[in-house]
């Protein structure tokens, strides 16, 4: 398949890059708290060292079995594939094609026992048409969000959903620490013409068993 990079999402200093999309306008309803991770940085003040991906090879032997394959939100009767996808040099996550949603494999997998599973995809396309996570800013809490792996499918309920200037992403959705939890994120927001998004949504899962 193509990687045709659209955009970017900074690890580093806990910032989440804007990609290209028409001019459109997703504003949530913003919801709940994202669960407090100890230890961490507010977002104003956070400062993430620059991820490092595992080896390709450890990533093999490591996660094949619950590497994410697909995410399921059945309230928004939305479905996307979902790809492992890594870092750059300059530590920014590639996304993968619009359609698609990517799991950082510097994350945590879901099933862990701790750290957070980082699912990442557009809100739409360069031509306006919806992208994987088009909808997830209508999401409620109590949405149950499945994730389909190869040893199983995992259920997480959403507890929050957030709002977050581009260049304030919390540094702790990257850490591996923690209870475990899901979390998605796309762009929202106010578009602004040559620039992108002007924030990311998150929405914040907690595992139902």
């Amino acid at each position: 398949m193509s990687r045709r990079v659209l955009g970017t999402i900074l690890v580093t200093a806990g910032a989440l890059l804007a990609v290209t999309g028409a001019a459109l306008s997703h504003n949530p309803t913003i919801f709940g708290a994202p669960p407090a991770v100890p230890g961490s940085l507010p977002p104003s003040t956070a400062q993430a060292p620059v991820a490092e991906p595992p080896a390709p090879a450890t990533v093999k032997h490591s996660v094949a079995n619950r590497m994410p394959t697909r995410v399921v939100v059945a309230s928004l009767s939305a479905a996307a594939a979902v790809e492992p996808v890594g870092t750059a040099a300059d530590g920014s996550l590639l996304l993968p094609a619009p359609d698609r949603v990517g799991w950082w494999f510097g994350g945590a997998q879901p099933g862990d026992p701790a750290g957070t599973t980082v699912l990442a995809g557009h809100v739409d396309t360069p031509a306006g048409t919806p992208g994987a996570l088009y909808h997830l800013s209508a999401v409620r809490r109590g949405a149950t969000l499945e994730v389909v792996t190869a040893a199983g499918r995992f259920t997480y309920r959403v507890t929050a959903l957030q709002l977050y200037p581009k260049q304030r992403l919390p540094s702790d959705l990257f850490t591996r620490s923690g209870p475990h939890r899901l979390a998605l994120i796309t762009c929202g927001g106010p578009y602004r013409s040559g620039q992108g998004y002007a924030d990311n949504v998150v929405a914040y899962a907690e595992p139902t068993k």
